[in-house]
C-alpha cells in the first residue's frame, strides 16, 4: 500500500487508546460488582452506565492496529509483533491457566491460547493477531482504492456479524471471528492514508459529532438504567462517533499526554490487570475504601495503576538484563 504520508506518534490517538484501556477495566469493573451484587443496586447500575459508554474501547485498539499496519519485509514486521505482543501473551496466559486450573493439561492450555479463554480478555490477542496475518496476506500491496472498496464489503459482513449472527465459526470461535469488527480494521488502513487530524476535523464540523455523541450517549444512560442493556463490544456506530469527538473535543494538554501514557503501555496494562481483577473477586467491592460509590473509581484507578507500574518496571528490567 502506497503512503501518502509518513506516519509519527500521535498523542491524540495514544490518550483516545488511554482512555479505550480504561474503559476496557470499567467493562470488568462492571462484571466484577455484578459477580456480587443485585443488578438493581444502583451502584451497580453506574458501573454498568461506565461500562455501557465504555464499548467504544475494542474497536478503538482494532482501528489503531490497521492504521499502523504498514508493509515492511517478513522480520521487520513481524518481529516486534512477536516480541511487544505474542511473547509475553504466551507468558501471561500460561500464569492465567495455572491460576484458574488446577492441574496442567496441556491440549486445554494450547486451545486456551488459541481462544483467548486462559484470562477471560485474552480473547483479544487471538483476534488482533488474525488481522495481523489477514493485511500481511492480502491487504498490504492494496492502493487506497482497492481499500475504499474492500471497507464496503467489510461493512456489510460487520453489519451481518453484528445484527444477524454471522461469523466464520459458531461456537467458541464467535468471540475471535474478525467479523465482528473487520470494519474497523479497514477505517484504520484508509485512515492511513490521510492526516488523521485532517479527517476527523471534517467530519466533527460537517456531521455535528458532538450532538450526535450526546444523543447516543443519553440514550445509552436511559437504557442502562431502565432496561439493564449490556452492549457489545463492537456495535458500529457509536465507537466512530465517540472515536472523532474525543480526537477533537480540546482537553487540557497535561491531561491528553498522561492518558497518552497509558496508551503507549496498554498492551501491558491489558495483559496484567485482569490477574488483579481476579483476585479482587475475594473481596465484596463495597467492602473497599470510599464505599459503594467510591470504590468503582478506587478499583478502577488501582487496575490501571497497579499495572501500568509492573510492565514499565518490568521493561526496564529486561532492558537492564538484556542491553544490546
Amino acid at each position: 500500500m502506497t503512503e501518502i504520508f509518513s506516519k509519527k506518534r500521535d498523542d491524540r490517538l495514544d490518550f483516545i487508546r488511554g482512555l479505550a484501556m480504561i474503559g476496557i477495566v470499567f467493562i470488568h469493573v462492571n462484571s466484577y460488582f455484578e459477580y456480587f451484587h443485585s443488578s438493581e443496586d444502583f451502584p451497580v447500575i453506574i458501573t454498568l452506565i461506565l461500562s455501557n459508554l465504555s464499548r467504544f474501547s475494542v474497536p478503538v485498539f482494532i482501528f489503531s492496529a490497521g492504521y499502523f499496519s504498514k508493509a515492511k519485509d517478513f522480520k521487520s514486521y513481524w518481529s516486534p509483533k512477536i516480541f511487544s505482543i505474542l511473547i509475553p501473551f504466551l507468558i501471561f496466559s500460561f500464569l492465567g491457566f495455572f491460576i484458574k486450573n488446577n492441574e496442567w493439561d496441556f491440549g486445554s492450555f494450547i486451545y486456551q491460547v488459541f481462544m483467548g479463554k486462559s484470562m477471560t480478555p485474552y480473547y483479544f490477542i487471538p483476534l488482533l493477531l488474525q488481522f495481523y496475518i489477514l493485511y500481511y496476506i492480502c491487504f498490504k500491496c492494496f492502493s487506497i482504492k482497492y481499500l475504499w472498496i474492500a471497507s464496503i464489503l467489510a461493512l456489510g459482513i460487520n453489519y451481518l456479524s453484528n445484527y444477524g449472527k454471522i461469523t466464520l465459526i459458531s461456537g467458541d470461535y464467535e468471540a475471535i471471528s474478525i467479523t465482528n469488527y473487520v470494519f474497523f480494521f479497514f477505517l484504520g488502513l484508509i485512515a492511513s492514508n490521510y492526516k488523521l487530524d485532517m479527517l476527523t476535523d471534517s467530519l466533527f464540523k460537517k456531521y455535528s459529532i458532538r450532538t450526535i455523541y450526546l444523543i447516543i450517549a443519553s440514550a445509552i444512560i436511559y437504557y442502562s438504567i431502565t432496561e439493564n442493556i449490556h452492549l457489545k463490544n463492537h456495535t458500529l456506530l457509536y465507537p466512530i462517533i465517540a472515536f472523532i469527538m474525543l480526537y477533537e473535543v480540546n482537553f487540557r494538554e497535561i491531561v491528553v499526554k498522561k492518558i497518552a501514557v497509558i496508551g503507549k503501555e496498554s498492551m501491558g496494562i491489558f495483559l496484567i490487570h485482569p490477574f488483579l481483577i481476579h483476585f479482587m473477586h475475594s473481596i465484596d467491592p463495597y467492602a473497599w475504601l470510599l464505599g459503594p460509590y467510591g470504590s468503582i473509581f478506587v478499583v478502577a484507578f488501582l487496575n490501571v495503576i497497579i499495572p501500568l507500574i509492573i510492565w514499565i518496571s518490568l521493561r526496564k528490567i529486561i532492558s537492564t538484563v538484556y542491553r544490546p
